[in-house]
């Protein structure tokens, strides 16, 4: 007579092990995932003409793990406005609102600058 209730356990702790096994290979921590995101240090800014802010960002994976060893591309939508240098040092020039934008791969994250009147 073969034991019903070993054949079961045995065949739920399979399930478990493989859905365990599976649900870890698809977050990586070890620094070397896919970029899924961006995290920034700031969504929006207020500034004065004139004025500088340093913004940062890091890739993450889509599980907000850090994806390392990626370099992050800084761009300024309308350039008149606000410019962006490579390090993500934004500087005002006029009035007005501008989209500066973080790249990383094939991923973007819109920073959004309001630049006012002294």
């Amino acid at each position: 007579m073969i034991n019903k209730t070993f054949m079961v356990g045995s065949l739920l702790s399979g399930v478990l092990v493989a859905a365990v096994a599976a649900c870890s290979s698809s977050t990586s921590t070890d620094g070397n995932g896919t970029v899924g995101r961006i995290s920034v240090s700031r969504l929006t800014d207020t500034l004065v003409v004139g004025d500088t802010v340093r913004l940062t960002a890091a890739p993450t994976t889509v599980d907000y793990f850090p994806v390392h060893g990626k370099t992050v591309t800084w761009s300024s939508l309308h350039t008149s406005v606000a410019t962006v240098d490579n390090n993500g040092l934004v500087t005002a020039v006029a009035v007005g609102t501008d989209t500066v934008t973080a790249t990383v791969d094939a991923v973007s994250q819109p920073i959004f600058i309001e630049v006012v009147a002294p």
